[in-house]
């Protein structure tokens, strides 16, 4: 990975995204610059958070913090409960209801030799003026409360993310217990730090300095068409190249498990986590970018792993206690922000209604053995409601 290769890569990424040369060329040319300063950043600009950990108080947090992670229910809330994100916070709304992605793909044109760029079938019929960027989104700022009510109470139609994260969390608690570290093979090394504002870190190695990047897909089918296609899209390119530029230059892993599992014999139900190492990470434009008011552009990442290291770690067992995630969330926002700032939002987002339907978040998914593989059913406690998508800056860009 070089500059010309983080140059072409934005350049692209802007083309797929519509941002025309012309009318917009200051805006391309600094998004570039920008990527390429993340790049660049070296020596002591680049003290990554992952030296922060090898520190011995930091080493101490984490083994204290996670001494409590004995099973998923104690690790989600000790993950809501220590969740943060980077003000300022916005919410989004897409004009087009397009799911905030970008309208054009890229092809190579046998013929000319060139790249060229063409509308996604799903996005014909929509006028040029409706795709672009700048006036596709709308934003809102929110404050810390609003977003965390609406991330953990309601349903923004973004459950996967839920569930996502909930994976991570049981992962995380299984690691701990059972797994070896995949690069070193260090026992009980390995810590969670997911609820780090840091991207690419979910779990670290105390031994080996390893840092874990965990993805999670909706089911197997997705999992291997990742690897397949080798084009994975992570958290934050700035976090990604801090970390790669280090002064300890960390093994860094991409784990990729579903969310629904699969039958491993006749009784058994399994999650199948693989393992790969991260050879390349490149920016990707993501909506975001397009806000002009956060103080500074964020990219994602998008990945490629060695495919000669790919392999199977473990299979995850299909946990068999059930997770209030509704209850979860409503005790730890209380917690952190107080029962009057949970009833203004709860009024905000939900009226006056105080039937007891609207106050249910403490009910239980139904099937243990489903607890992950339906989402539906993993977050049954949150508010089935359709509200403004959230964009922040957090550790996904």
């Amino acid at each position: 990975m070089n500059e010309k290769e983080i140059s072409i890569e934005l350049s692209h990424s802007l083309s797929e995204w519509g941002v025309p040369k012309d009318t917009q060329f200051e805006f391309r040319r600094g998004v570039i610059l920008v990527g390429i300063g993340y790049f660049r950043a070296r020596g002591n600009d680049a003290s990554s958070s992952i030296e922060d950990l090898t520190s011995p108080s930091s080493r101490r947090m984490l083994r204290d913090s996670n001494a409590a992670l004995t099973d998923i229910t104690a690790a989600f809330e000790y993950y809501l409960q220590y969740e943060d994100i980077i003000a300022p916070i916005f919410c989004y709304e897409d004009m087009i209801n397009m799911d905030a992605s970008e309208p054009y793909y890229r092809w190579y044109n046998i013929s000319t030799r060139k790249i060229e760029y063409k509308l996604k079938p799903k996005f014909l019929g929509i006028s040029s003026q409706y795709l672009d960027p700048f006036d596709r989104f709308r934003y809102e700022e929110m404050s810390k409360e609003e977003h965390f009510f609406s991330k953990w109470l309601v349903d923004n139609g973004n459950k996967a993310a839920i569930g996502g994260k909930l994976m991570e969390v049981y992962l995380g608690c299984h690691v701990l217990r059972y797994e070896v570290c995949f690069h070193c093979n260090s026992r009980k090394s390995i810590r969670w730090n997911g609820a780090s504002i840091s991207s690419w870190q979910a779990l670290v190695c105390l031994t080996c300095n390893a840092t874990y990047e965990v993805k999670t897909k909706a089911n197997m089918e997705d999992v291997e068409s990742a690897f397949r296609f080798n084009k994975i899209i992570g958290g934050s390119f700035e976090e990604f190249c801090k970390i790669r530029n280090s002064q300890l230059q960390p093994k860094m892993f991409c784990v990729l498990l579903p969310r629904k599992s699969i039958a491993k014999d006749p009784h058994t139900q399994v999650y199948p986590v693989y393992v790969a190492e991260i050879t390349k990470g490149v920016p990707q434009l993501y909506h975001g970018a397009f806000n002009k008011r956060l103080p500074k552009l964020r990219f994602k990442t998008r990945l490629s792993v060695s495919l000669s290291t790919k392999k199977k770690w473990f299979d995850l067992p299909v946990p068999n206690t059930p997770v209030d995630v509704g209850g979860i969330g409503k005790k730890v926002f209380i917690d952190r922000f107080s029962m009057g700032k949970y009833c203004e939002m709860k009024k905000i987002y939900f009226g006056d209604n105080n039937d007891s339907s609207s106050d249910d978040e403490s009910n239980n998914c139904n099937s243990n053995s489903e607890i992950i593989d339906a989402v539906a059913e993993i977050t049954k406690g949150i508010r089935d409601i359709k509200i403004r998508h959230t964009s922040c800056a957090t550790k996904e860009g």
